[in-house]
């Protein structure tokens, strides 16, 4: 699905290439791809939100282009009322 990383002041973009720099807490809730983690950067202890999906149900429901469309969206968005997304990866 690609590698998108947007800039932000207080975004650290080595946090944006796999899951191992982020510690998972709990499960938010489940989508239906997957699931939605809350997340904290080893690092620097910050809270995020972590949409995990899998691939294999995206291609058995053809829906690659919904999912496409969804990260498009969300890289081209800001604002206070959405969560913003800082980084999308495959791991």
């Amino acid at each position: 699905m690609g590698n998108c990383s947007l800039t932000d002041k207080d975004y650290d973009p080595e946090m944006a290439h796999n899951k191992g720099v982020y510690n998972f807490l709990y499960v938010i809730g489940k989508v239906g791809f997957g699931k939605v983690w809350k997340v904290e950067s080893r690092k620097k202890k910050a809270p995020f939100a972590m949409k995990e999906m899998s691939k294999a149900r995206i291609l058995a429901k053809r829906s690659v282009n919904s999912v496409m469309n969804e990260k498009k969206l969300l890289t081209m968005l800001k604002h206070p009322f959405l969560v913003n997304m800082q980084a999308a990866f495959q791991d």
